[in-house]
């Protein structure tokens, strides 16, 4: 993925404001999503679940300004393509099993 996309998708996730539930806002901010950003603009200790968060959010965001779906529905229709809530929970699980948390 070339750096212009990964822009796009950072300024979807954190500067954007977008119409979530009939309000227009940010999305609400969440450690996890901050942390693989940082990874990944680092570009160390990359993990499994935060380039499914990109391809997450860039789809998202396509859904929302190419075909004009609502917020709620680009999210759902993403995540059945790329999920990561479910990554990312698999990978918290994970580390609960190996005493990591």
């Amino acid at each position: 993925m070339n750096e212009k996309s990964i822009g796009k998708i950072f300024d979807h996730v954190f500067i954007k404001e977008h119409n979530i539930h009939g309000e227009i806002q940010r999305f609400d901010s969440s450690y996890y999503m901050s942390e693989s950003f940082r990874r990944l603009y680092e570009g160390k200790n990359i993990l499994p679940h935060d380039l499914i968060l990109l391809k997450h959010e860039r789809l998202e965001a396509e859904l929302m300004q190419r075909y004009g779906y609502n917020q709620s529905d680009a999210h759902l229709l993403a995540s059945t393509k790329h999920n990561y809530s479910e990554a990312l929970d698999k990978w918290k699980k994970e580390r609960e099993f190996y005493g990591e948390t």
